[in-house]
């Protein structure tokens, strides 16, 4: 089995890391933030949350996340992206 990644090789780096202190900062400060999905409105406390990013543009955070959301979204588009459905919004197409 090949060696786990750095958090910055799986493109968790400084940016990421600087983000997820600074809510980390405000959770530990008691300020009330809950998970981003709309589906949930578990609490987010102590250090067992993710850092969730946008479903469809992984450049882009959407803020504290649970972590049994993140995963089951990270499962279903693994799962639809292996059974070949659509993951993400539809390519842009130039209309010259």
């Amino acid at each position: 089995m090949p060696p786990r990644r750095t958090t910055s090789q799986r493109g968790y780096g400084h940016h990421h890391q600087q983000l997820r202190a600074h809510y980390q900062a405000r959770i530990n400060a008691g300020e009330h933030i809950t998970c981003w999905r709309p589906d949930c409105d578990n609490r987010i406390t102590g250090t067992d949350w993710h850092l969730g990013h946008d479903d469809d543009d992984r450049s882009k955070y959407r803020g504290p996340e649970c972590v049994q959301c993140n995963l089951v979204a990270a499962a279903r588009k693994t799962n639809a992206k292996r059974a070949g459905e659509p993951t993400g919004p539809e390519p842009q197409t130039r209309h010259w």
